[in-house]
Protein backbone atom coordinates (compact mmCIF):
# COMPACT_ATOMS: atom_id res chain seq x y z
CA UNK A 1 0.00 0.00 0.00
CA UNK A 2 2.79 2.46 0.85
CA UNK A 3 4.48 1.75 -2.47
CA UNK A 4 1.21 2.43 -4.27
CA UNK A 5 0.75 5.69 -2.36
CA UNK A 6 4.29 6.68 -3.34
CA UNK A 7 3.47 6.08 -7.02
CA UNK A 8 0.23 8.06 -6.73
CA UNK A 9 1.99 11.00 -5.06
CA UNK A 10 4.71 10.87 -7.70
CA UNK A 11 2.08 11.00 -10.48
CA UNK A 12 0.45 14.00 -8.77
CA UNK A 13 3.76 15.86 -8.40
CA UNK A 14 4.73 15.04 -12.00
CA UNK A 15 1.36 16.55 -13.00
CA UNK A 16 0.22 13.36 -14.71
CA UNK A 17 -3.43 14.15 -14.10
CA UNK A 18 -5.11 11.22 -15.86
CA UNK A 19 -2.81 8.63 -14.34
CA UNK A 20 -3.13 10.16 -10.87
CA UNK A 21 -6.93 10.24 -11.01
CA UNK A 22 -7.16 6.63 -12.22
CA UNK A 23 -4.72 5.48 -9.54
CA UNK A 24 -6.53 7.40 -6.79
CA UNK A 25 -9.89 5.93 -7.71
CA UNK A 26 -8.49 2.39 -7.89
CA UNK A 27 -6.69 2.90 -4.57
CA UNK A 28 -9.85 4.14 -2.83
CA UNK A 29 -12.07 1.46 -4.39
CA UNK A 30 -9.63 -1.18 -3.14
CA UNK A 31 -10.13 0.18 0.40
CA UNK A 32 -7.00 2.33 0.52
CA UNK A 33 -6.81 4.83 3.38
CA UNK A 34 -6.96 8.39 2.07
CA UNK A 35 -5.22 9.71 5.20
CA UNK A 36 -2.04 7.89 4.23
CA UNK A 37 -2.16 9.59 0.85
CA UNK A 38 -2.73 13.05 2.34
CA UNK A 39 0.09 12.58 4.85
CA UNK A 40 2.54 11.57 2.12
CA UNK A 41 1.43 14.45 -0.09
CA UNK A 42 1.78 16.87 2.81
CA UNK A 43 5.32 15.63 3.50
CA UNK A 44 6.26 16.09 -0.15
CA UNK A 45 4.70 19.56 -0.37
CA UNK A 46 6.65 20.62 2.73
CA UNK A 47 9.87 19.21 1.28
CA UNK A 48 9.20 20.95 -2.05
CA UNK A 49 8.62 24.24 -0.25
CA UNK A 50 11.90 23.90 1.63
CA UNK A 51 13.80 23.09 -1.57
CA UNK A 52 12.05 25.89 -3.47
CA UNK A 53 13.12 28.37 -0.80
CA UNK A 54 16.70 27.08 -1.05
CA UNK A 55 16.63 27.49 -4.84
CA UNK A 56 15.19 30.98 -4.51
CA UNK A 57 17.94 31.88 -2.02
CA UNK A 58 20.49 31.05 -4.75
CA UNK A 59 21.81 27.85 -3.21
CA UNK A 60 23.52 25.67 -5.79
CA UNK A 61 22.04 22.36 -6.83
CA UNK A 62 24.88 20.56 -5.07
CA UNK A 63 24.30 22.49 -1.82
CA UNK A 64 20.60 21.65 -1.95
CA UNK A 65 21.32 17.98 -2.61
CA UNK A 66 23.60 17.91 0.44
CA UNK A 67 20.93 19.57 2.59
CA UNK A 68 18.18 17.23 1.35
CA UNK A 69 20.29 14.13 1.73
CA UNK A 70 19.45 10.82 0.14
CA UNK A 71 20.72 9.38 -3.09
CA UNK A 72 22.05 12.05 -5.51
CA UNK A 73 20.00 10.67 -8.44
CA UNK A 74 16.76 10.85 -6.43
CA UNK A 75 17.65 14.34 -5.19
CA UNK A 76 18.26 15.57 -8.76
CA UNK A 77 14.94 14.10 -9.90
CA UNK A 78 13.27 15.77 -6.93
CA UNK A 79 14.84 19.14 -7.82
CA UNK A 80 13.43 18.81 -11.33
CA UNK A 81 10.00 18.51 -9.75
CA UNK A 82 10.66 21.44 -7.40
CA UNK A 83 11.47 23.67 -10.37
CA UNK A 84 7.94 23.14 -11.72
CA UNK A 85 6.44 24.88 -8.67
CA UNK A 86 6.78 28.49 -7.57
CA UNK A 87 6.92 29.24 -3.86
CA UNK A 88 3.51 30.91 -4.06
CA UNK A 89 2.03 27.87 -5.81
CA UNK A 90 3.35 25.36 -3.30
CA UNK A 91 2.19 27.50 -0.36
CA UNK A 92 -1.25 27.63 -1.97
CA UNK A 93 -1.23 23.85 -2.40
CA UNK A 94 -0.35 23.36 1.27
CA UNK A 95 -3.38 25.44 2.23
CA UNK A 96 -5.54 23.49 -0.22
CA UNK A 97 -4.30 20.23 1.23
CA UNK A 98 -5.35 21.40 4.69
CA UNK A 99 -8.78 22.31 3.33
CA UNK A 100 -9.04 18.94 1.59
CA UNK A 101 -8.22 17.12 4.83
CA UNK A 102 -10.93 19.08 6.62
CA UNK A 103 -13.49 18.34 3.90
CA UNK A 104 -12.66 14.66 3.97
CA UNK A 105 -13.26 14.49 7.72
CA UNK A 106 -16.52 16.41 7.81
CA UNK A 107 -18.30 15.69 4.54
CA UNK A 108 -19.86 12.48 3.28
CA UNK A 109 -17.22 9.84 2.41
CA UNK A 110 -18.71 9.60 -1.08
CA UNK A 111 -17.13 12.98 -1.86
CA UNK A 112 -13.55 11.92 -1.01
CA UNK A 113 -12.57 11.10 -4.63
CA UNK A 114 -13.94 14.48 -5.74
CA UNK A 115 -11.91 16.36 -3.10
CA UNK A 116 -8.72 14.54 -4.04
CA UNK A 117 -9.30 14.98 -7.78
CA UNK A 118 -9.80 18.70 -7.22
CA UNK A 119 -6.45 18.83 -5.41
CA UNK A 120 -4.80 16.92 -8.28
CA UNK A 121 -6.14 19.40 -10.82
CA UNK A 122 -5.02 22.33 -8.68
CA UNK A 123 -1.54 20.81 -8.40
CA UNK A 124 -1.28 20.41 -12.16
CA UNK A 125 -2.61 23.91 -12.90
Amino acid sequence: TEARVFLIVDAILQKKVSAAIVEINEFLQAGGYEGLLLNQLSNQFQKILMARRLLDSKKTEQEIIEILGGHPFAAKKFLQTVRTFSQVKIESLILSLTRTGFQMRYYDKAFIPYFIEKLILETAG
